[in-house]
């Protein structure tokens, strides 16, 4: 072969490898590209869930912070002196006579144990007026209640507190006995009722009250009326 065409073969050669080389180096650095991109996508993605995370626990933590600021504290009971207090139906005639003459729950509130007010009061403070009226709607749109049972699911919590109050009191006629243990007493009392039954008029049953002592004295806790009606 001559000697011209060996240099043109090896001149051949070599341009072929340096191709494939820079072809190789080309590719190389190409899939490196595509490495960091997509290790830079996954770090960004990854930075944005942390940033997001944090970004919650902050917010909560937050507002946990802001609701104990102003949220108040709950009523607590105060102990119970035995010696301080008055016999259970003094303090019962007490309530008796608030919650008959009473204009506003306010008026009541003192007379019922810590956890009781406590209770009133915080549910006072959540009402929201144009949710008890969606309830409403909801409520007559269903069919399932009558009129007073709405506007008793519906009303403040005072409004609902009073009512109820005040309608048992003006029950209660005479007191029949008291026990007591411990911080507990129960009395047992008689009240009007307005009942028909079989044809029959009765007009008076009986009721156990339940009070917890409190301080010096004893609160209202529970009315559960009795079984017997009498004419």
């Amino acid at each position: 072969m001559p000697q011209g065409w060996n240099r043109n073969l090896v001149l051949l050669l070599t341009l072929l490898g340096v191709g494939i080389v820079s072809a190789q180096a080309e590719e190389s650095a190409a899939a490196r590209s595509a490495r960091m991109k997509r290790e830079f996508e996954q770090q960004s993605q990854q930075m944005k869930k942390d940033f997001e995370k944090h970004k919650k626990q902050n917010s909560a933590a937050a507002k946990a912070t802001d609701t104990a600021r102003t949220k108040p504290a709950a009523p607590t009971a105060a102990q119970f002196d035995p010696q301080a207090a008055p016999r259970p139906e003094v303090s019962f005639d007490a309530f008796l006579r608030a919650a008959r003459s009473a204009k506003s729950f306010e008026e009541i509130l003192p007379y019922l144990p810590a956890d009781k007010r406590e209770y009133y009061e915080r549910e006072q403070r959540q009402y929201d007026p144009e949710q008890a009226r969606e309830r409403r709607l909801r409520y007559e749109k269903e069919g399932k209640l009558d009129a007073a049972a709405i506007q008793h699911l519906t009303q403040p919590p005072y409004v609902s507190g009073l009512k109820g109050y005040r309608g048992m009191a003006l029950k209660v006629n005479e007191f029949v006995s008291a026990t007591t243990k411990g911080d507990r007493a129960t009395l047992n009392v008689t009240i009007h009722i307005d009942e028909t039954i079989n044809g029959v008029r009765y007009t008076k049953s009986t009721a156990t009250i339940g009070l917890i002592g409190e301080g010096n004295t004893w609160k209202f806790e529970s009315f559960q009326e009795g079984i017997e009606a009498r004419r």
